[in-house]
């Protein structure tokens, strides 16, 4: 059995700073069907979208914890579940070591904010900023 992941923030936050650089500061998480998320939508996201061929990440959380290792198949288990609950389901399987509460915070912040129609830049900025100010 591999190792578990050591998820830690300032790690997460630079990932997720590259990836926004990479999607552009206007990026909106966007379905699978196409539909931008947004206050009156308020969808919640997908960790995995199927393109027709294969699995590739879907949302934000879902493609941060993908790069650092964690398999697609499993994340597609926790579709519908928010992203502590998902980070718990990944340390129960023993890919995720047990992460700061910084790392989780900010996933979960995230993920809310994107869930509403948040940009992906704004969306880490502004967990970053709640995390960094103890969350308050």
């Amino acid at each position: 059995m591999n190792e578990p992941i050591k998820l830690q923030y300032d790690a997460l936050l630079a990932s997720a700073q590259a990836l926004v650089e990479t999607v552009g500061p206007d990026y909106v998480y966007v379905t699978p069907d196409g539909e931008p998320a947004d206050d009156g939508y308020n969808q919640q996201c997908l960790y995995v979208h199927n393109n027709g061929e294969a699995s590739v990440p879907g949302c934000l959380v879902g493609t941060l914890l993908h790069s650092a290792g964690v398999p697609l198949g499993v994340m597609k288990d926790f579709e519908g579940e928010d992203a502590h609950q998902l980070i718990t389901g990944l340390k129960e399987y023993g890919i995720l070591a047990d992460i700061p509460g910084k790392a989780d915070e900010f996933l979960q912040f995230a993920q809310a904010r994107q869930d509403v129609g948040t940009t992906w830049a704004n969306a880490v900025s502004q967990a970053a900023d709640w995390v960094e100010k103890g969350g308050n």
